[in-house]
């Protein structure tokens, strides 16, 4: 399944029915209570938007043009290679707006966290993965069985609007936005912070199960 960055996926993510924004416990992770992009109608461009601190209505409404720009591509690669790129374009203020909103703000909404206790609580997490297996190397999320988690992760985030109407079926990119969570490990080393059957929060200020850290080419995806 493909993977993309968080601030790619975030922005796709929105595209379908408004998630993960018009739900209850994303608002609640992310103190967010709408589209971020939103406006008001008639609202001058200088007044401030109703979701984002710090943004105006005229920079919010370049945020959604950019949306709107992303939305138009299909393939993920192409939609991370748009929203990722440095080159100047019509839509350079919304893009480098959204990848600021998203940079700022991840580390507060806990995210990460919430993945790592849902993986932990599975017997999914990176160290019980590798121990269980046997193996020195992070495996693939196929190997390691991490679709198992990928419907209580997504209630966790977003409840039952993760599900195609009344049926069981994830919706297609609920299920890209959580692959996102193995795939940071992917592009890092983990370095373990604690014994591999420690509960990832019983230590009070280390919060994680494990840490990433960049490899030698590069940086996890954000």
């Amino acid at each position: 399944m493909p993977t993309q960055s968080l601030t790619a996926a975030l922005l796709v993510l929105g595209n379908t029915e408004g998630l993960p924004w018009s739900t209850p416990p994303w608002e609640a992770i992310t103190h967010v209570h709408g589209l971020p992009w939103s406006t008001v109608e008639g609202a001058s461009d200088d007044s401030p938007a109703p979701y984002v601190s710090g943004w105006t209505t005229r920079l919010a409404s370049k945020v959604k043009a950019f949306a709107e720009k992303v939305w138009t591509l299909k393939k993920p690669d192409a939609q991370d290679s748009f929203v990722s790129t440095r080159k100047a374009d019509n839509h350079s203020s919304g893009r480098e707006a959204w990848s600021k909103f998203v940079r700022d703000n991840q580390g507060k909404w806990g995210i990460n966290r919430i993945i790592d206790d849902v993986l932990f609580n599975a017997g999914r997490a990176p160290q019980q993965v590798m121990r269980d297996l046997d193996v020195q190397k992070l495996p693939s999320m196929e190997d390691a069985q991490i679709q198992d988690c990928l419907k209580p992760l997504a209630e966790r985030l977003l409840g039952l609007a993760s599900y195609v109407g009344t049926t069981s079926l994830l919706k297609q990119e609920v299920a890209r936005f959580k692959v996102w969570g193995w795939t940071r490990l992917l592009h890092g080393r983990a370095f373990w912070t604690r014994s591999l059957d420690t509960p990832p929060h019983s230590h009070g200020s280390a919060p994680h199960i494990w840490m990433v850290a960049p490899h030698s080419h590069g940086s996890a995806p954000i």
